[in-house]
């Protein structure tokens, strides 16, 4: 995102805003191939590299590409300030559902028939749930790695590219550390990464309950690094949830096969 605003104000500040979303999205998927890049060829686990990039990448914006806030061309500007549907309550003021709400409905459906109903998709729960497996099945891991990394780094962009319309303002280090609610959201919604499971229903009602927490915290004047530790908390509980209930599901398992024979 901030890469962007800097290129475009620089270079042509009167640019639509559609070729700011492909050119970010052209700077996210060559991230996601360097990510893609030490997965494969390091053998390491991908949280080990994605965290570690995360820093390398942020540290490199801020080295290369500027620490400064930066005001946003027009177009994106414009962007911001377009609404759906505006509604003025009792006292005068508006409320608007801006456009951007539209990036998100077509971003949800579209990975929901992505990985629900393409043969892509569904390799890479096979992928999730057992690698060696879907290896010796003959799906292309490399491949599927590397196109799972480009897509990520893709769709990371064009929330990038919202996230600084909807402020307003380029921050070069808004996001970072944003991970954390990303896991939480993830996990909340039935994801487990050490199986393969979630969806994105899952992970959308993951997301909504992390902002209604989020927003609840905030109301209850609680101070924000307590917020860090609820999110922390959740992920943790989660997560043993999350095992527990599969080794339940793997004991219950067993048990009717023993009960078959």
């Amino acid at each position: 995102m901030y890469f962007v605003v800097k290129l475009f104000t620089q270079w042509n500040p009167d640019a639509p805003v559609i070729l700011m979303f492909l050119v970010g999205i052209c700077v996210g998927v060559a991230l996601g191939l360097i990510n893609a890049f030490f997965v494969i060829i390091t053998k390491m686990p991908i949280f080990i590299v994605t965290l570690a990039t995360q820093f390398i990448f942020s540290g490199a914006c801020l080295a290369f590409v500027g620490t400064s806030y930066l005001q946003l061309p027009d177009s994106m500007v414009r962007l911001s300030t377009s609404n759906l549907i505006t509604l003025t309550d009792a006292g005068g003021g508006q409320l608007g559902l801006n456009i951007s709400v539209l990036f998100v409905i077509l971003l949800y459906v579209g990975m929901f028939l992505f990985l629900r109903y393409t043969k892509f998709g569904r390799s890479l729960y096979a992928m999730g749930g057992d690698m060696d497996a879907a290896r010796r099945v003959g799906i292309n891991v490399s491949r599927n790695m590397v196109l799972v990394f480009a897509l990520a780094g893709g769709i990371a962009a064009i929330a990038g590219v919202l996230n600084g319309s909807l402020l307003r303002l380029a921050v070069p280090g808004d996001l970072v550390g944003g991970g954390l609610t990303v896991i939480a959201a993830v996990i909340l919604g039935g994801g487990n990464a050490a199986q393969g499971n979630g969806s994105v229903p899952g992970t959308l009602l993951g997301v909504r309950l992390i902002t209604i927490i989020s927003n609840s915290l905030n109301l209850l004047k609680i101070p924000s690094f307590w917020q860090g530790a609820v999110l922390g908390a959740i992920i943790l509980l989660g997560t043993v949830f999350s095992t527990l209930s599969s080794r339940n599901h793997i004991k219950m398992g067993r048990g009717a096969e023993l009960r078959g024979a």
